[in-house]
């Protein structure tokens, strides 16, 4: 019988393929991945890792019991859905993950919703982006993840549905002149200063790719680690800046919000693993996130 955690950690090592990111993703040190991966090769009485220097890949063995392990999480999770479903009443904790305007806008409303209505049930949440959302999805240490569609992912798996389009916004000083309500081109910004939001650091690429397409490339003057530092810069640097438009209503800077032309856009989408279907805990936070991500849509 193998350890239950230590499959889990090969599915990590399986999906992340270094041990260093197997270990960020398990919240582990690298050494402790190390040697709970050289237990279960013990255990299973084969190699299930090479290892060439500080290189190492997953054997024939190894891939085989990944797999193994993948289906075996699958069942397990399966089994504790249908056992919920005898509970009387809703209980026990989702794991939700969202990509930080999302967190900031549709989140807290969410969690105003359910918490009353369901007091024993608890949310936990995390701000991790689209692409450490899935990672964390698949390793299991979230039960849903909101995600864009910026960049393309992996679907198998998982269980994905529309929650919303949100509308990337050019967020440039009020002062500024001609911007009175008007759509602004990319190609009228090839001489702006750029204020990059790097909590979506997936707004990086995006941003590079639709310069380039309009003749230029970006001068950035500043990437961010949050939307308030940035509107902040982008009024201090006379810039401008690509913000969600989740992000856009509340700000207390001297900032406008245009469309731009061509209009710029991503898909929200909600993630599950496809073995969590007929999860009464996860379908009502799925169904909070539908509601207030709809309401949303209609305030912008």
């Amino acid at each position: 019988m193998f350890d239950q955690r230590r499959l889990e950690i090969l599915r990590a090592f399986a999906r992340h393929k270094t041990m260093t990111a197997a270990a960020e993703s398990l919240f582990m040190s690298t050494s402790g991945v190390s040697q709970q991966l050289a237990i279960l090769e013990r255990e299973a009485g084969v190699e299930l890792i090479s290892r060439a220097g500080r290189r190492a890949a997953l054997t024939d063995a190894g891939r085989a019991l990944a797999a193994h392990a993948d289906r075996i999480a699958a069942e397990s999770e399966a089994a504790a859905v249908s056992m919920r479903r005898y509970g009387s009443t809703l209980q026990g904790t989702v794991r939700l993950s969202a990509f930080p305007s999302f967190c900031a806008t549709v989140v807290p409303a969410v969690v105003g919703d359910l918490r009353p209505r369901f007091p024993e049930l608890s949310l936990e949440i995390s701000d991790l982006e689209p692409r450490q959302s899935l990672s964390a999805l698949r390793d299991g240490t979230v039960d849903l993840a909101v995600i864009d569609d910026l960049n393309p992912f992996d679907g198998t798996g998982l269980d994905t549905e529309l929650l919303a389009t949100d509308e990337l916004l050019l967020c440039l000083p009020t002062a500024r002149a001609g911007v009175s309500g008007s759509a602004v081109r990319i190609d009228e910004l090839r001489d702006a200063r750029w204020v990059l939001d790097g909590s979506q650091a997936v707004f990086d690429g995006y941003l590079h790719q639709l310069c380039e397409r309009h003749g230029f490339s970006p001068d950035i003057v500043a990437r961010c680690s949050n939307v308030t530092v940035t509107l902040a810069l982008v009024e201090a640097f006379d810039g401008v800046a690509l913000v969600s438009g989740m992000q856009t209503r509340h700000s207390r800077f001297a900032v406008a919000a245009r469309t731009v032309e061509p209009r710029c856009e991503r898909n929200v989408i909600l993630a599950r693993r496809a073995s969590s279907r007929g999860s009464a805990q996860l379908d009502v936070v799925a169904a909070s996130l539908r509601e207030h991500s709809s309401a949303l849509v209609k305030q912008n």
